[in-house]
């Protein structure tokens, strides 16, 4: 028997309502499901106003561990897992942990983050070394850190600024490799232009 026009419309509209009955189902566990993956970045930038960074590192390590035991949860969320990393290199930063910076951005997925924590880490290492070869090669890992990092964010304002002090100083110390860690500031003063008077004295 042929179905009139109501009765198909009777049999169309519960269907719908069903199908969105259910999406909306799915949506809201996968809401709930994202408030629970992303509790311990909250609990971890709730730990930095308190000033526990050691509470801190440990929240955003156990953020990016829940994230990596379901690969598709860091599809769905990269912002959340890219930034449990890059909050823990900014962590071990503050905490001078430099050689677990460089270990943790070089098995880390490429980021900007990754590569700038990774150049400041580097720069830090360098600018402390008192062999001068060494001191050498740490910069120019920082330089290409840094490099790294424009490349994938070229707008930064501050990766520009320490990339361009990196090379500065570099090319300072290609000239003056055995200038020691307490004078290094001193290669990047503005050198004085040829023939220029010295300024006026004033009182």
């Amino acid at each position: 028997m042929r179905a009139t026009e109501p009765q198909m419309r009777r049999t169309i509209v519960p269907s719908v309502l069903w199908s969105l009955a259910v999406l909306a189902f799915v949506c809201g566990v996968v809401l709930v499901g994202a408030v629970q993956w992303s509790r311990p970045l909250e609990d971890g930038e709730r730990a930095v106003r308190q000033g526990n960074l050691d509470a801190a590192l440990a929240q955003y390590a156990a953020s990016e561990a829940r994230l990596d035991r379901l690969p598709m949860t860091r599809q769905i969320m990269p912002r959340a897992y890219l930034g449990s990393i890059s909050n823990q290199l900014w962590v071990q930063y503050q905490l001078k942990q430099y050689d677990a910076i460089i270990e943790k951005a070089a098995v880390s997925p490429s980021s900007a983050a990754t590569h700038f924590w990774a150049g400041c880490a580097l720069f830090q290492k360098g600018t402390s070394e008192q062999d001068p070869q060494a001191r050498l090669g740490w910069l120019n890992r920082a330089e290409g850190e840094f490099r790294s990092a424009l490349e994938l964010e070229p707008a930064d304002w501050d990766t520009k600024f320490n990339y361009e002090l990196t090379r500065r100083l570099l090319t300072q110390l290609r000239k003056q490799p055995k200038t020691p860690p307490s004078q290094l500031l001193q290669l990047l003063r503005p050198e004085p232009k040829a023939g220029a008077q010295p300024g006026k004295r004033v009182g």
